[in-house]
């Protein structure tokens, strides 16, 4: 293909056949707080949803009990 200059046809139809003219102007604002709330909202609801696990393991540690959710053990470690 490179031989027979196929590629740099493929090259001029694609790139050089209809040039667009960019604009160079920025258009960026920068990182506003506006831009970032959906990430603080996140943080905070995901930071409100561990205390209200930790608040319920607590409660449910507190009605049954201790006793109830011992660790298995398996007899792997010999208990002196």
């Amino acid at each position: 293909m490179q031989n027979d200059r196929s590629l740099e046809s493929f090259k001029v139809y694609w790139w050089e056949r209809e040039k667009v003219q960019c604009s160079t102007e920025k258009v960026s604002s920068g990182v506003q707080l506006k831009t970032l709330s959906g990430v603080f909202v996140l943080l905070g609801a995901g930071i409100g949803a561990g205390f209200v696990v930790l608040i319920v393991e607590f409660v449910v540690a507190k009605v049954w009990g201790t006793e109830r959710f011992k660790p298995v053990s398996w007899g792997l470690i010999s208990e002196r």
